[in-house]
């Protein structure tokens, strides 16, 4: 039986959407799943190009709140791949992993493909937090 690890940053678009996407390639013993502290309503289109360029479907992934996760208790493990712990102990029997991460600033959106660079970034950075796992 696979163990079940979400992944959370603050409005489940960016941070944890890559993480789900990229644990489909790197953790085959989890069933994976992401969440925010609020819903965006999307996952960002960049996230959907990097996972894209890496071989992994992202179309049934969508943005939720944690607190729509069925069975909170059944959660092995929870990532929290923003600065703040927002989620208290819903997951209780969860080992929780605070791993903050930056996503690339608004600042990166009028450089072209600079923006892709930094998102590929940020993915590797989650690559290696996983190959930890």
């Amino acid at each position: 039986m696979s163990k079940r690890i979400v992944f959370i940053c603050e409005a489940n678009s960016t941070r944890s959407q890559l993480a789900e996407g990229l644990s489909k390639k790197y953790l085959s013993n989890y069933t994976s799943e992401s969440a925010g502290s609020v819903s965006y309503g999307g996952v960002n289109p960049f996230v959907s190009k990097i996972l894209f360029e890496e071989g992994i479907d992202c179309s049934n992934q969508y943005s939720k709140e944690y607190t729509q996760l069925a069975n909170p208790e059944s959660v092995d493990v929870v990532v929290i791949l923003c600065a703040r712990d927002f989620i208290g102990d819903y997951f209780p029997n969860a080992r929780k992993i605070h791993q903050p991460m930056n996503i690339p600033g608004v600042g990166f959106a009028h450089g072209g493909s600079h923006i892709l660079d930094a998102y590929r970034q940020l993915a590797k950075k989650i690559e290696e937090l996983l190959t930890k796992l």
